[in-house]
């Protein structure tokens, strides 16, 4: 801080003895109205510092607010989005459902809620390595079943010594890799017939698939469509792949 002084001590020196009391007099009088002025302006700047200081302040806390809102808006209404969106393909395009048991494992697990395709094969047909749903009965209420398509119409399916065979010869397949325990009818030649499809659980010792008498060949009108998108949980959210 710098206070004008100098005036003090120029007004000392040029009183010389005291009978010049006068003239000191008048020196010290514009000392003291040049000290006012030198204060008053030192005073008044700080203050304006002082201000710009708080309202620049203030100004960058409400910048920095205003852009946390907006973000905050921005990613409401992205979720918004999202949900309306999931929504209406559930309700016009697709139809939810849960994987009720771990015949999928490990490419889908119990409790996964996966959105169906169920226009996927009113424009295309079934193919192997599809993952498929389908409802065994006409039943509002039957269960549904969630497996992959093994063996297409008119194909002859076989389990030999662990592994599937296709019109005699063995398929070539990165699911379901461990070595099948239980044949079942597959132990002899199964010839699928005209819209009829051999499926099979990828977790091969773990599931009721069409090696069981009770689950047989699916006809294509009982597939209600194709998995789709997996939208649980959440860190497992993604479309789903199929081969």
């Amino acid at each position: 801080m710098y206070l004008p002084l100098f005036p003090f001590t120029r007004a000392m020196s040029q009183s010389p003895c005291l009978h010049e009391v006068l003239t000191t007099a008048t020196i010290m009088s514009k000392f003291c109205e040049e000290y006012v002025i030198s204060l008053s302006r030192y005073c008044g700047k700080t203050l304006r510092q002082m201000n710009m200081g708080f309202f620049k302040a203030r100004y960058v806390r409400d910048y920095v607010a205003a852009a946390k809102l907006k973000a905050a808006v921005i990613w409401a209404a992205e979720i918004a989005a999202v949900l309306i969106l999931g929504i209406v393909l559930a309700v016009g395009y697709g139809k939810i459902t849960v994987m009720q048991e771990g015949s999928m494992d490990p490419t889908l697990n119990a409790g996964d809620v996966l959105l169906v395709d169920r226009m996927a094969y009113r424009f295309s047909t079934p193919k192997r390595g599809d993952i498929i749903v389908y409802k065994t009965g006409d039943d509002k209420k039957a269960s549904t079943h969630i497996k992959r398509i093994i063996g297409l119409p008119g194909e002859t399916v076989q389990i030999v010594d662990g592994y599937i065979y296709i019109n005699g010869k063995q398929l070539d397949e990165h699911y379901g890799n461990e070595i099948i325990e239980e044949a079942g009818m597959a132990a002899e030649p199964v010839t699928l017939g005209e819209d009829e499809y051999f499926v099979m659980g990828d977790n091969r010792n773990n599931s009721q698939d069409s090696r069981v008498s009770d689950v047989g060949a699916i006809h294509r009108d009982e597939l209600m469509g194709r998995a789709w998108i997996r939208i649980w949980p959440l860190d497992q959210f993604g479309v789903i792949k199929h081969e």
